[in-house]
């Protein structure tokens, strides 16, 4: 049930109920058991009737969690929003995701009538669902095998393959238990029309079908996408039973709200080992997530080899970046799980770690050296030099071969103009080119490499603050500033909370 008192945007880092500040810190262990956090907090699935900022990827827990700390640690600032006044007895809370890296999310909840009925333990909320009125269970024992069609690719049963993995993680089952046979014989049928594309991209057919039955399930689905969402849903249901692990018996017919349901993970301020990132990989299939936006260069680092420019890692990253074969194997390990991956490298602001190696791009004289705190620095691309486009040209060019997604993200956010102002060349040319001030500047900076990211074949994408009517209506806003700044907006616009 809603609260019409309930506010719509929770003040990040302590928690709320009802708009009022309950005065508990993140970190504070103890005082969050008063709020029903150590108790019973283990099962997942969907919270419905609270009203959320748009956009908020919200989960309600039950279950079992000893160590309120344990729940803690991935993440400093917890926002929870109980759906009922909250006891000490009370066990259920609601909170944000909980991710072990800076990341942004993009998704939303829509409750239905069946999720109120049946609360399944399932993330996102199936488009239909239809819940057996009399109870009864599929049991996944050691036999558990899943049918394929004799006609099934390589890619489909990969992803059968990587299911049963998964499977037997989820079950603790041993290696040899489970198997791939014919649909007639298998405890789950899996039938898929055709294969999806070499690489996932935009708008593909993510839809699947899954019937549950005590005597066995089936599974179907326009794409091997749409498999791999089913299979995940699949997993979402296994429950411990007094028969031992089984499903409930259940109908569901599903498909995305949103094509685009990003995570952004940000190695340019944090360096972020390649197993954590393939980690969490894992952790977005589970859910459905399907873009991974990755963040790659920041004043605090270059993170990405370019055979072109070396000394954009070798100065700019104190050692620590992808190489381009690790970035090929982190793009097919994404690939194998139904997920894109976007590039971001910050420009023109953002950008000191490229101006360790490559000073001549940065709008006042060096030398720099990679930032050691956060916050947004002064230093810029210098707009108004030739050299700067031609560095960047080949530049993209490189990266748009290593990256083979659509969507190329150029940062484009908190350009302070400060070196801008303090250089009288730059000044020279707002005044000569007829532009009005700092933001006309960066207007036509964007313009120009608006043309370099299309002419290498993508679609330029960039924060709220690159959005001017002068630019084409074919590249993507990601919108961080709320709705406000992208409230006339015209463009394709990604939510980013």
């Amino acid at each position: 049930m809603q609260s019409q008192e309930r506010k719509a945007a929770p003040v990040k880092g302590s928690l709320h109920y009802e708009g009022r500040n309950l005065g508990v810190k993140s970190n504070s262990a103890d005082r969050l058991r008063k709020f029903g956090i150590g108790q019973e907090c283990c099962r997942f699935f969907p919270l419905r009737g609270t009203r959320l900022a748009p956009n908020c990827n919200i989960l309600r827990l039950s279950g079992t969690v000893t160590k309120a700390k344990d729940l803690l640690a991935a993440q400093p600032s917890i926002i929870i929003l109980p759906q009922t006044p909250v006891t000490e007895n009370e066990p259920t809370i609601a909170m944000r995701t909980i991710w072990m890296v800076p990341v942004a999310i993009v998704l939303m909840i829509s409750p239905t009538r069946e999720q109120e009925l049946h609360p399944l333990p399932v993330m996102p909320w199936p488009a239909q669902v239809k819940v057996s009125p009399s109870p009864g269970y599929l049991v996944v024992d050691t036999s558990f095998a899943v049918g394929l069609d004799s006609h099934a690719d390589v890619r489909l049963r990969k992803t059968v393959a990587m299911f049963l993995n998964d499977l037997r993680r989820h079950t603790g089952m041993l290696p040899l238990d489970f198997s791939i046979t014919t649909p007639e014989k298998a405890q789950i049928a899996i039938h898929c029309e055709r294969p999806s594309k070499e690489m996932p991209e935009l708008g593909e057919d993510e839809s699947y079908t899954l019937e549950v039955t005590p005597s066995g399930a089936e599974l179907s689905a326009p794409t091997t996408l749409g498999v791999m969402r089913g299979l995940q849903t699949f997993l979402q249901l296994i429950e411990t039973t007094p028969q031992g692990f089984a499903l409930p018996t259940v109908w569901i017919e599903d498909k995305p709200r949103f094509p685009w349901r990003g995570l952004m993970i940000d190695s340019g301020r944090h360096f972020i080992p390649v197993d954590v990132i393939k980690r969490n990989l894992d952790a977005m299939a589970a859910v459905k997530l399907n873009v991974l936006h990755w963040h790659l260069s920041e004043n605090q680092g270059f993170r990405v080899e370019s055979k072109l420019f070396p000394k954009l890692q070798g100065m700019g990253s104190d050692g620590l970046f992808y190489s381009q074969d690790q970035v090929r194997g982190i793009i097919a390990y994404a690939r194998d799980r139904g997920i894109r991956v976007v590039p971001e490298f910050d420009m023109p602001g953002h950008s000191t770690a490229w101006f360790v190696g490559y000073p001549e791009l940065a709008s006042a004289p060096g030398p720099y050296s990679v930032e050691r705190k956060w916050g947004v620095f002064d230093p810029a691309m210098d707009p108004t030099r030739a050299g700067t486009y031609k560095f960047l040209d080949a530049f993209i060019g490189e990266m748009a071969a290593l990256f083979p997604d659509q969507f190329f993200h150029i940062g484009g956010d908190e350009v302070n103009g400060k070196q801008w102002n303090a250089n009288p060349e730059i000044q020279h040319f707002i005044r000569a080119h007829g532009l009005k001030d700092n933001a006309g500047l960066q207007a036509y900076f964007n313009t120009r490499v608006q043309k370099l990211v299309a002419k290498h074949g993508k679609t330029m994408e960039g924060w709220d603050e690159i959005l001017r009517p002068d630019l084409p209506k074919s590249i993507v806003i990601q919108s961080w500033r709320g709705q406000k700044s992208t409230a006339d907006c015209s463009r394709t616009v990604i939510t980013s909370t």
